[in-house]
């Protein structure tokens, strides 16, 4: 006879931990509870579960945490499925980065749990952990259907929809801060693709021996085709790959195959593969710093993405869509923007896109006192934007990181930007923490990590 499943249940109120086990034993499943991290470590110690449900807040250590330091230490070896009372976006994709399996808003259902216990427990029988690198989003991400009533805007989705019909390579060429990754997914769900996976890879993020992984470790490679088979592989930033990368992609796009991680025969491939860089990639392959095969392979369909000051008629349709996007998803309180405040915004040069459209309007939201965003307040927000470009020491350009490996360059930027943000939400955290899109307890421990004290002059 099979042994039962065994699951552990990490949760710091008893109630909720008791119920949940009664249901699950009820289900055959075997259970063992935990009330806080060092009971669920020594547990977990003692024996290996084959499903943990692991809640977020408890008191001596967070979920998310804990799922950290199981990851970190290479101790992940069977399935997590964060549960929170009071959750966010951010909070699932953080753990999904990290290993979990999926996300459980409580209060709990008795379906919904069922449902994604059974899920889970099935999908880790069937197939080893998929790769699972920080820079792979296992989470969907929002598709992005260009904004806008002008000609620019009706002829980009037009080629979009027409692109997306076809099994061929796609490569989009785009300026920083186009909503570039949410393009991508709106080909992915316009094509027949759509019901598959759609997973992102980026080498702006992925570090050497995070590549070098990928083309020295086949079964690695294998798990992470396998995971996508079927759907869309969208591979971001292809301009900062290197040379032995470059082969890697040309190589999988040629074979169309992989071993299987689980037979180890060679198995044909059913991928689709999107590309996007910024237009430094021509200068590449005139210089015949990209390899040449490659480049052949991917230039079949290209779609150059305009830059927001291409068509700034379409501002004011754009400041509208983003306003909703933060009431409706994020709950801000609404604001309605002047038309004079538009036609500024209108008349603005863009040099980061939508991105920096985006964080305006989200700023102008989250600070503002009045039902009405106004032309003086819109003026104030941009004036003090160009100054601290012109004057902050913090400011991070181009030619200051890159002399700089990857992690310490994030890190600069990520210090100076959270510096820079909490300046503009004049020193209030409840503002910051909606100003850079992070809940509370993370943005203290983002704070720290990076050696700010607010109330100590940083």
């Amino acid at each position: 006879m099979q042994d039962k499943p065994y699951i552990l249940i990490i949760d710091d109120e008893k109630d909720i931990c008791n119920l949940v086990s009664d249901i699950l034993q009820d289900e055959g499943y075997e259970v063992a509870m935990a009330y806080n991290g060092a009971e669920a470590k020594a547990l977990k110690a003692k024996r290996e579960p084959d499903l943990i449900l692991l809640d977020i807040w408890m008191p001596d250590i967070d979920g998310i945490s804990l799922l950290e330091a199981w990851h970190d230490n290479g101790e992940l070896h069977c399935p997590v499925i964060m549960m929170s009372g009071h959750g966010t976006l951010e909070h699932a994709i953080e753990a999904t980065k990290l290993g979990a399996a999926d996300f459980l808003e409580k209060p709990l259902t008795l379906a919904k749990l069922l449902l994604v216990v059974e899920k889970t427990l099935a999908e880790s029988q069937e197939a080893p952990p998929t790769f699972q690198q920080e820079r792979i989003h296992p989470l969907p991400i929002k598709p992005f259907e260009p904004i806008g009533r002008s000609p620019m805007m009706n002829t980009l989705r037009q080629k979009l929809k027409e692109a997306a019909k076809s099994d061929s390579n796609i490569l989009l060429i785009h300026t920083f801060g186009s909503e570039i990754a949410g393009i991508a997914s709106y080909i992915h769900t316009n094509s027949q693709q759509k019901n598959a996976p759609f997973l992102e890879l980026s080498f702006n993020s992925l570090t050497l021996n995070e590549v070098k992984e990928l083309i020295e470790n086949t079964e690695k490679r294998s798990q992470l085709l396998q995971s996508v088979e079927g759907g869309t592989l969208y591979l971001s930033n292809l301009e900062q790959a290197d040379e032995q990368t470059q082969r890697l992609i040309y190589d999988l796009l040629q074979t169309k195959s992989y071993l299987h991680p689980q037979t180890g025969t060679l198995t044909a491939s059913n991928i689709r593969y999107l590309f996007s860089a910024q237009p430094s990639l021509y200068s590449l392959v005139d210089s015949g710093d990209f390899n040449e095969g490659l480049w052949h392979l991917i230039n079949v369909v290209v779609i150059e993405i305009p830059s927001l000051s291409e068509h700034p008629e379409d501002v004011p349709e754009l400041i509208s869509y983003y306003v909703h996007h933060f009431v409706e998803d994020k709950h801000l309180t609404y604001r309605h923007f002047s038309i004079a405040a538009q036609n500024r915004l209108r008349n603005h040069h863009w040099k980061g896109n939508n991105l920096a459209l985006k964080n305006i309007i989200q700023r102008l939201l989250v600070l503002g006192k009045s039902d009405e965003v106004t032309l003086e307040e819109v003026n104030s927000t941009l004036e003090h934007d160009l100054k601290m470009e012109q004057n902050d020491p913090l400011a991070i350009t181009d030619h200051l990181l890159l002399h700089l490996p990857l992690r310490e360059a994030r890190e600069q930027f990520e210090r100076a930007y959270l510096i820079a943000q909490y300046e503009r939400s004049e020193g209030n955290i409840a503002n910051l923490a909606e100003l850079v899109g992070m809940e509370r307890t993370n943005l203290y421990r983002k704070l720290k990590s990076l050696d700010i004290d607010p109330k100590k002059g940083y």
